[in-house]
């Protein structure tokens, strides 16, 4: 089963359409429905006076299409009249991830006076593609790449920004590595059932007190630099946090703070297990008091996130849940694992090494 192509003149192509790179395979039934054809990033016309300055061919000498395309280096060179197969229905999938990360942000080849096409090109182009393309009904041909239906919608639906959420709706930080907040985890850890339980019961702590006390991050005033963001967030543009009237007011550090908080934001896409992005800072955030910080990452417009708690009774519940869930694997009532996560440490570590 392969997908349906349909020929046009080069002259024709258009960004977005998926041409067909490579047509022979051995055997022909082992191609995948859509293998060969590449999605077009780039367009580039080189006009037939300039071609006849570049190509010694005297068939080059007419207007001359070069290509850039989804997974080849450099480009491909067509002759305007040229015909050349495209796809008639794209995977739907493809057609919405591909744009969303190009090969190549520009053409890796540009010809010496080259020029992209003109808008009356591209509306020619517009009106030969749709007196061409035939309509073919083969989205439900292609498997999906998805297994989790949620992470799916998310992925194809969903939009990558700016939005507000609680930091109760963030998991904890999962590799400080370079903090001194990661020896008092690693001591949980050998007593927790997982590294969110362990980073939630390090944070609750009396030990962490006073690591976070003598930690950089934890130093600036998170609520009025994180207030000021917020009241600079407008949609998806980048927040203007230097037109902010508070901007002059701020320390020197204040400002370096802000600055990144906004061009290395806090990164989490919904639903993930771990932050992309601000792992430090969202620990300081939540020592700071606040409940709500500007995030960037992936996620469905019009998204409702559930009541902020605040940081003690997020760890509290965090390390509850995990010892819940671990008493659900194991097969036992829930309220062993609310009795388990009282015991002391030594205790813990007995139950969390029996697993092993």
């Amino acid at each position: 089963m392969r997908a349906t192509g349909f020929t046009k003149p080069a002259s024709a192509l258009r960004v977005g359409d998926y041409l067909l790179v490579h047509a022979d395979r051995w055997p022909a039934s082992d191609h995948d429905i859509d293998e060969g054809f590449a999605r077009v990033e780039h367009l580039r016309y080189l006009d037939e006076p300039a071609a006849r300055e570049v190509f010694a061919d005297p068939g080059w000498h007419t207007q001359v299409i070069a290509v850039s395309v989804y997974g080849l280096s450099g480009i491909l060179l067509l002759t305007a009249r040229q015909e050349v197969t495209v796809q008639a229905q794209v995977n739907p999938e493809r057609q919405i991830l591909e744009p969303r990360s190009l090969w190549t942000p520009d053409p890796s080849l540009e010809l010496a006076a080259s020029r992209p096409p003109t808008n009356a090109e591209r509306a020619a182009a517009n009106r030969l593609d749709q007196a061409t393309r035939p309509q073919v009904d083969e989205a439900d041909w292609y498997p999906s790449q998805f297994d989790d239906p949620d992470y799916r919608r998310l992925t194809i639906e969903g939009i990558h920004g700016w939005r507000t959420v609680p930091l109760s709706a963030l998991p904890w930080p999962h590799h400080q590595t370079d903090c001194g907040f990661y020896r008092i985890v690693q001591a949980e850890a050998r007593s927790a059932p997982n590294r969110q339980a362990a980073h939630a019961a390090a944070f609750l702590s009396d030990e962490a007190r006073a690591v976070m006390a003598r930690c950089p991050y934890h130093q600036p005033d998170w609520p009025r630099l994180v207030r000021i963001l917020r009241e600079c967030l407008d949609g998806d543009e980048r927040p203007a946090f230097r037109a902010h009237p508070e901007y002059d007011q701020l320390t020197d550090d204040e400002q370096h703070w802000l600055h990144i908080m906004v061009v290395e934001p806090i990164e989490w896409d919904d639903g993930g297990d771990q932050l992309v992005n601000g792992q430090h800072r969202s620990c300081a955030l939540r020592a700071a008091g606040v409940e709500h910080c500007p995030v960037k990452g992936r996620f469905l417009p019009g998204t409702q996130y559930p009541a902020s708690i605040n940081a003690a009774e997020h760890a509290r519940a965090t390390v509850k849940g995990a010892w819940r869930d671990h008493a659900a694997e194991h097969g036992v009532p829930g309220w062993a694992g609310t009795l388990a996560r009282l015991l002391p440490r030594a205790w813990r570590a007995r139950l969390i090494e029996d697993d092993h």
